[in-house]
């Protein structure tokens, strides 16, 4: 018993930045009805910025790499160092506030997830511009020193971070509880109308609760350096760990969430001790302790998902426009005839490019099915997709399976668990939706796709390359030493076969009773239900196709990869993937391969690159940025661009 209390305090560190994120994620809720998902970035930022200041004394600016580091001299001790972080902080949070949220104060809550989730990217973009990957350390701020217990020696700075985080707690829970602010923000997310002829600003509580916010995060973010260092994806990684103490606390109850994100963190250290001492099943041993916020997230929101609190304002119901799919001869023939030449005939550079694009392409279609027709934000499809790899390595390389049956039968079965997977979330909608397949994706990379049982041993999974009457068209089935070794242009020529099929399974899938009963429930579930649509019925199925067009994307990547492990499907992907299918056009099939020739090492970047164009390292930060700018002024992305634009032209040729 002795142990499972040493265990248990040293959670508590950890558990106290949980705090601090489920707090600052109430402060933004509660002010401008922004589920945050940049709260773990906002932590992060801060911290990097702090630990320049004590190391060199250089005061970074979140902006763009023109003048943005100014020398303050040499390194600057605590103080000075904190002070000016906590400064930086708030300014950015009401920032953040002025030149995001606040356009999007009456827009869907849908809305303000993709914003928050373009705002997590770019954050991690600028701050890899800003800062490098590199992880960095500080020196100590809470005072140091050890305690025993029996054989243990327990550091206690750990002891002092969460009494802090319970102090701000409770700071919180007596400001919106007695004072004048607290109850106005209250007074405005419960009827922002009436606040107003109250004579409440709710632009003024907005701002004021998301510098909140950001001052929270970044404290946690400094308080939390010396005791875990700083790296760009440490935060963020707490994410699922704080949205899951939130949505405990109901969105509303600081003291809730503190003790529920305390809670977590010491549960997340003694799963160590349970799963060292053979007290977990084996098929948990990946990820036992991240498993337990997905289960205190989908019970919170089953349980109490239709009581949680809503924003008292009115909302935006428009959605982006998905308009009828039509055959374009003069996009799509120049378009095929392009993705042929490059196939054909480009370098190998390129075709490897055009061949990521392809694939992405193929993932993002399944976004539109699920965010554009139905209206469901997922960030699971990533998920989806390893499902689909792992499983071809399994019929492939285990059980020998030939093609075409293996990948038929990886993708059958892959949509049949996403399917069942996504059975709970039925009931949900909207940013709820969002919340859980975020906590969903990551609880199933620690449970399934970092199991030996599941994946390999070692954990990595193998991928034979396919044949037909032992001919192979892998990507790497070229003749050694020849032009066309790597990547091998038949096997790029069948993905692009598989691309267009998804597409037309798409398109065809709008234009039948299917699509429109799907776009009735984006539109409006009540009515929808009124109109004889079932609506489970109909969510369930648009989550199966796609589970489907997902897995089929798994596959072309477990036959690209050759070999992979479960960092090759890490579900933050998710988010940078959602950015550019936002960007491309999130309701119409175009919208998905615009999105692919956008993303990350696919064929517009590349193409620039090699061209003296846009550095690489500008990708991420220029997707949120983008993903940002979509959903405030363009929430049709590119795609819907182009019907605009043969309109005009068409009434201008009618006034002619």
């Amino acid at each position: 018993m002795t142990d499972w209390l040493v265990f248990l305090l040293i959670g508590t560190g950890s558990g106290a930045v949980y705090s601090a994120i489920a707090m600052g994620t109430i402060l933004t809720y509660r002010g401008s009805g922004v589920v945050n998902f940049a709260q773990g970035a906002m932590a992060t930022y801060p911290a990097l910025l702090y630990v320049e200041l004590r190391d060199k004394g250089d005061l970074v600016l979140p902006v763009l790499p023109w003048h943005h580091r100014i020398s303050l001299g040499e390194s600057l001790s605590f103080w000075p160092a904190f002070l000016i972080t906590m400064i930086i902080a708030a300014i950015m949070g009401y920032l953040i506030d002025l030149l995001i949220f606040r356009h999007l104060a009456n827009a869907t809550h849908v809305t303000k997830v993709i914003a928050s989730v373009g705002l997590n990217i770019a954050l991690f973009g600028l701050s890899f511009l800003q800062f490098g990957l590199a992880s960095r350390n500080a020196d100590p701020i809470l005072p140091s020193g050890t305690i025993k217990i029996d054989e243990y020696a327990l550091p206690y700075d750990r002891f002092w971070f969460v009494g802090m985080a319970i102090a701000v707690g409770l700071v919180l829970w007596a400001v919106f509880r007695f004072t004048r602010f607290g109850l106005a923000t209250r007074a405005s997310a419960e009827n922002q109308k009436g606040a107003e002829l109250m004579g409440l600003s709710p632009r003024f509580l907005s701002s004021a609760n998301w510098i909140l916010a950001a001052v929270v995060a970044a404290a946690a973010g400094v308080l939390a350096a010396p005791v875990r260092g700083v790296t760009l994806t440490g935060f963020g990684s707490y994410l699922a760990f704080g949205l899951a103490a939130a949505l405990a606390a109901r969105l509303r109850s600081f003291s809730i969430a503190t003790i529920a994100g305390v809670g977590l963190g010491m549960f997340e250290a003694l799963s160590v001790h349970l799963k060292a001492t053979g007290k977990v099943p084996s098929f948990l041993q990946g990820g036992f302790e991240t498993a337990v916020p997905f289960v205190v997230i989908v019970g919170v929101l089953i349980l109490f998902g239709t009581n949680l609190p809503t924003r008292g304002v009115m909302l935006d119901d428009k959605n982006p426009l998905s308009p009828q799919p039509r055959f374009n001869p003069y996009i799509l023939v120049p378009s095929f005839a392009v993705a042929i030449w490059v196939l054909g005939f480009g370098r190998s550079g390129l075709r490897l490019a055009l061949i990521q694009s392809l694939i992405v392409a193929v993932l993002t279609l399944s976004l539109v099915l699920m965010a554009g027709f139905i209206g469901q934000v997922t960030l699971a499809e990533m998920t989806f997709a390893g499902i689909g790899a792992f499983m071809l390595a399994r019929f492939t390389d285990r059980a020998g399976w030939p093609f075409p049956f293996s990948p038929l039968m990886a993708i059958a079965l892959s949509t049949v668990i996403g399917t069942l997977i996504s059975i709970p979330a039925v009931r949900i909608r909207g940013l709820q939706f969002a919340i859980v397949t975020f906590s969903g994706a990551i609880a199933l990379e620690q449970v399934l796709f970092r199991n030996p049982k599941f994946t390999g041993v070692g954990g990595a999974a193998k991928v034979p390359a396919p044949d037909i009457f032992g001919k192979a068209f892998g990507i790497g089935s070229g003749t050694p030493g020849g032009e066309n070794v790597y990547p091998y242009k038949p096997f790029g020529f069948f993905v692009l076969i598989v691309a267009v099929l998804a597409g037309l399974l798409v398109a065809n899938i709008r234009r039948t009773n299917v699509g429109r009963r799907m776009l009735a429930v984006r539109a409006n579930e009540r009515a929808a239900a009124a109109s004889g649509i079932h609506v489970p019925r109909t969510k369930l199925l648009g989550a199966a196709l796609g589970s489907f067009v997902a897995s089929t994307a798994g596959a072309l990547w477990g036959y690209s990869y050759q070999t992979f492990d479960a960092t090759s499907f890490p579900a933050q992907a998710a988010l940078a993937i959602i950015a550019f299918a936002y960007i491309g056009g999130i309701a119409m099939v175009s919208g998905a391969f615009i999105a692919g020739l956008l993303t990350s090492s696919g064929f517009i970047f590349t193409l620039l690159s090699n061209s003296g164009g846009a550095p690489p390292r500008w990708q991420t930060f220029a997707a949120g940025v983008g993903m940002i700018v979509v959903a405030i002024k363009y929430p049709g992305g590119i795609a819907s661009a182009m019907p605009a634009i043969r309109h005009r032209w068409e009434r201008m040729r009618q006034r002619a």
